[in-house]
């Protein structure tokens, strides 16, 4: 294990390998498991896409999956039609909120938002 670089080493209490001979056996599980459409790269997306919807911080997203600039980081994110939804929910709560002369949810009058 000597020679091999710093970043490929594992040095867990548990398992010593390289991180290609991970590679290997996670292969080897998906071929047994008949999976044939994964990509471990699709990780790195998921994660991405994940720490976003959880309100995690830029700064601290791009550390924890390793980006270096913002521009990689937006490549990394997916946004489905649900994160356009929430977003337009989260919209229009904050505006019948802090809107002075908005309707009222269902109320059919208007409401006076004090400041």
């Amino acid at each position: 294990m000597s020679r091999m670089k710093k970043e490929d080493r594992c040095e867990s209490k548990w398992i010593q390998c390289s991180v290609s001979k991970k590679i290997h056996i996670a292969c080897l599980m998906l071929k047994n498991a008949e999976i044939t459409d994964f990509r471990f790269h699709d990780l790195r997306h998921c994660a991405s896409t994940n720490l976003r919807r959880a309100g995690v911080d830029t700064a601290t997203a791009m550390k924890i999956v390793g980006h270096k600039s913002e521009k990689m980081w937006k490549r990394y994110n997916s946004i489905a039609e649900r994160d356009l939804t929430q977003a337009a929910q989260k919209v229009h709560k904050y505006l019948q909120e802090n809107t002075p002369g908005t309707l009222a949810e269902g109320s059919g009058t208007y409401q006076t938002v004090s400041r």
